[in-house]
């Protein structure tokens, strides 16, 4: 980590950053006895991570530093809570695809495909009565989710593509070390059609 990243103020470990003077702290809410503990060092390495990204993408995108106003809100709109659920971490991950829109390297159509994720799944914790934690996510899990499309009458082309939409975000928590999945997600199978064409 850069020097400085990481300080230390009253006991306690703040993420740092510094422009003209003007000064921003993010409390990682770890105390300084416990910052060697190897899940303290990877939340700290996460969020100077997330910090540095935020601050990377802005001079790309103006050509100089943000200002510490700016990097306060963007650290507090992206950050996810400790006890964070899936559709937590759904909001970060629509957060990158909607920038990925925005610089040209995603397809808006992609976007739509994720709303209509969103959609589902939210659909599917009503149906649960309460919200989906991240290590519940299994193979019987994304079974009972496929099932619950199939009875909202979805077709199976539909249901293939919410679920290819599902991989996708769940590969992104895996690479975020959000989750870690134990099952082949090829598995969960649903049979499609090609479309019949009326001219």
């Amino acid at each position: 980590m850069k020097d400085k990243e990481v300080v230390t103020l009253n006991g306690k470990i703040f993420i740092y950053y510094s422009n003209k003077g003007m000064v921003f702290r993010y409390p990682t809410g770890i105390d300084t006895k416990q910052q060697n503990i190897p899940e303290n060092q990877k939340i700290i390495q996460s969020l100077v991570k997330k910090q540095r990204d935020i601050i990377y993408q802005y001079r790309l995108e103006n050509g100089t530093n943000p200002s510490r106003e700016w990097v306060k809100g963007k650290m507090k709109n992206e950050s996810v809570p400790d006890n964070a659920t899936l559709m937590d971490y759904f909001k970060e991950f629509m957060g990158f695809k909607q920038s990925e829109v925005k610089h040209g390297n995603m397809k808006l159509q992609s976007l739509v495909d994720y709303k209509n994720l969103k959609s589902s799944l939210t659909g599917f914790e009503k149906s649960l009565k309460r919200a989906i934690q991240p290590l519940e996510v299994t193979e019987e899990m994304v079974n009972k989710f496929k099932l619950y499309l199939t009875k909202k009458g979805l077709n199976n082309n539909s249901v293939k593509k919410r679920l290819k939409s599902f991989k996708i975000f769940l590969n992104y928590c895996e690479s975020k070390k959000y989750l870690k999945l134990n099952f082949e997600y090829s598995r969960v199978k649903i049979k499609t059609y090609d479309p019949t064409i009326v001219h």
